[in-house]
């Protein structure tokens, strides 16, 4: 007989939904930066980092700086999302939630004449900030914003499940 109650079999399910709908919406947001950018991302960081290299070696200074700056942006709301779970872990996930929409929403204000990397700066400090939202799931961590590393944990956690 499976030792998993019906609770923690709806806690695992229920999880693993918010996992995903996490995940969903940084795709859905980073492939609107991606179409947006020409190839540049709001949380694809490994994108961007191999894009300024390639922008930096080709002597297209403009791309590179859309590149680091996507890195610098991302890597504050990583910080700013750090800093609110450090000082308030019981409300960090409502308070970093409600920025990315208020960010979210701004965008779509500020962007309906066309969209530059100007307009999604706000999404790559949105989905740095997400990546404190991690989901514990069968005991392993997803992370929302880089789907191969949630991929392999999700491979490992449902091993460890089995």
């Amino acid at each position: 007989m499976d030792s998993t109650g019906p609770s923690e079999g709806s806690a695992v399910a229920r999880q693993l939904g918010q996992a995903l709908l996490l995940v969903a919406l940084a795709g859905f947001v980073d492939a609107i930066g991606y179409l947006a950018l020409s190839g540049l991302f709001v949380s694809f960081m490994s994108g961007n980092s191999t894009q300024f290299a390639a922008s930096l070696a080709s002597g297209d200074t403009a791309a590179a700086v859309s590149a680091a700056l996507l890195i610098v942006l991302f890597l504050a709301g990583v910080a700013s999302g750090a800093l609110l779970v450090e000082i308030g872990p019981r409300f960090a996930s409502a308070g970093i939630l409600a920025g990315e929409s208020v960010l979210i929403c701004a965008v779509v204000v500020t962007a309906r004449d066309g969209v530059t990397v100007v307009h999604l700066l706000p999404l790559a400090f949105a989905m740095g900030a997400q990546n404190n939202l991690r989901q514990a799931v069968a005991g392993t961590t997803l992370g929302s914003t880089f789907v191969t590393g949630a991929l392999v944990s999700t491979g490992q956690g449902l091993a460890r499940h089995l």
